[in-house]
């Protein structure tokens, strides 16, 4: 049994709901999971993580929104 297995068998439940649920599972990840959307969710991840260290950069600069706004 694989690891999301292990985790609906740790539940109370019909072995015949278990494999439903693991074939839901698995007939989603097969339609969502190909080359180029895995690509494009890795390009997103990857652009949130960057603009969430500039933004973190820029606070302890003191750079930032209301910085700019006070000097107005």
């Amino acid at each position: 049994m694989d690891r999301s297995g292990k985790r609906f068998a740790r539940r109370d439940m019909p072995q015949e709901k278990l494999d439903m649920y693991l074939g839901l599972y698995a007939s989603a990840l097969e339609n969502t999971l190909s080359d180029e959307n895995i690509y494009s969710w890795s390009a997103r991840q990857t652009y949130i993580a960057s603009l969430a260290n500039m933004m973190t950069q820029m606070a302890t600069m003191g750079i930032g929104f209301l910085s700019y706004y006070e000097g107005l």
